[in-house]
């Protein structure tokens, strides 16, 4: 069975993706945000117990800084795939809804959206 190993900083996310999961037959464990998820892992490794097979993890990870917890499970652990997630960010811009025109890349529709020069 697939497991996931998830972090949420909102209970009611939490929840969702919980339901979500579980209702495809993914067996969830869910952390919370002050878990070290390195132990976490090298526990589960220790005891013998099968390794996750995906991180969903939030941005909001307060023992690391989530940039480097993925380069340091990607040198550990480089099988498990990790997706981070901002469970705080409650305001979508409207570049990322804007259409993007015919021809032109996202860089490009993000540039001109936000008056960018560079």
């Amino acid at each position: 069975m697939t497991t996931i190993l998830m972090t949420q900083a909102l209970q009611r996310q939490g929840e969702i993706w919980h339901n979500i999961l579980s209702s495809q037959n993914l067996t969830v464990i869910w952390e919370n945000l002050d878990a070290d998820i390195l132990t976490v892992l090298e526990g589960m490794e220790t005891a013998g117990l099968a390794l996750s097979q995906l991180l969903l993890l939030d941005m909001g990870m307060m023992v690391t800084n989530p940039y480097r917890f993925c380069q340091v499970a990607q040198s550990r652990f480089p099988a498990i795939p990790v997706v981070i997630r901002a469970g705080h960010d409650r305001q979508i811009s409207a570049a990322d809804t804007a259409p993007t025109p015919k021809g032109e890349d996202d860089g490009q529709r993000r540039r001109r959206y936000r008056g960018s020069s560079y």
